[in-house]
């Protein structure tokens, strides 16, 4: 009798959980983080300020912990200022502030916690105006300078995600949900020298040559937004993107102004990334079909 040997092929597919993966420290040594600051005191288009820089540089002892240094400079002023001190908890990974202005009593204040769950609150020393805590409503990973990072998303006005070995895409340290009348948005991190997030690039941005004329509107009927702009202004392209840094499509230009279809593209926050006088605006979008 002839015998049939059949062999069956197995694939096994592994998910790694979110507290699976690699901790990844803050990077106190190399790292710069880049956000546009957006206010509507501010006459540049899309009421953009220019940049807020931050690094860090030394470190410090307060009572009897170590820390280090950040330190910031606000466009137009190149200088960097000593802002707040933070240090990382060997055991559980979590970030503690203090800050160098009084805020949060000066003292020794939890910043970042990546060991939380869905729908825990939040709580942020740091705010202007606005809600004192925020909620947890995702918890997911994102591969970021090829590692797998933590990201927490959470339930406030502008989107924030919480990036481990990162930080907070909406202010480094605070205020996560913005102020009356403006927010904070972070245009790039980079880490020895390299652009981590959330682009492959790093560019200063600064608010020189403000668009006070721009008009951004709907075409009725044809699903197409429209970016108009003084014929005298130098723009040579723009593009959009999702909050998280994805591209999504190129704006056409036509004469002087952009078209950008989004009939395809669901409700939600985008930024329209400009190229100006060498420089990139960036330009929140709020689209609600």
């Amino acid at each position: 009798m002839k015998k049939t040997l059949r062999i069956g092929l197995c694939f096994c597919i592994v998910l790694l959980s979110n507290s699976s993966l690699a901790f990844i420290p803050f990077p106190f040594n190399n790292a710069v983080w880049k956000y546009g600051r957006y206010d509507f005191s501010c006459p540049g288009m899309g009421n953009y300020c220019g940049q807020i820089v931050y690094k860090f540089l030394g470190d410090t002892t307060i009572s009897g912990r170590n820390y280090n240094k950040l330190y910031s400079s606000s466009f137009p002023d190149t200088n960097y200022l000593y802002t707040a001190a933070l240090r990382q908890d060997s055991i559980n990974g979590n970030i503690y502030i203090v800050m160098a202005n009084g805020q949060c009593n000066s003292a020794d204040t939890l910043l970042y916690n990546f060991n939380l769950s869905l729908n825990d609150t939040i709580n942020q020393c740091i705010y202007f105006l606005g809600q004192l805590y925020t909620t947890i409503q995702e918890i997911d990973s994102v591969n970021l300078g090829g590692q797998w990072r933590h990201r927490i998303k959470l339930s406030d006005n502008n989107n924030s995600n919480l990036i481990e070995g990162i930080g907070s895409t909406s202010g480094l340290i605070g205020p996560w949900n913005g102020w009356l009348g403006g927010y904070l948005l972070l245009e790039c991190f980079e880490l020895n020298g390299t652009a981590i997030f959330p682009y492959s690039s790093c560019f200063s941005t600064s608010a020189e040559n403000p668009i006070q004329e721009a008009v951004m509107e709907p075409v009725i009927n044809s699903g197409k937004l429209l970016l108009r702009i003084p014929s005298s202004q130098s723009f040579s392209n723009a593009a959009l993107y999702s909050i998280t840094g994805q591209y999504i499509s190129s704006l056409k230009k036509e004469g002087s102004f952009f078209t950008c279809d989004i009939e395809m593209i669901p409700s939600g926050m985008y930024i329209i990334r400009v190229s100006l006088y060498g420089h990139l605006i960036n330009i929140k979008l709020f689209l609600v079909k």
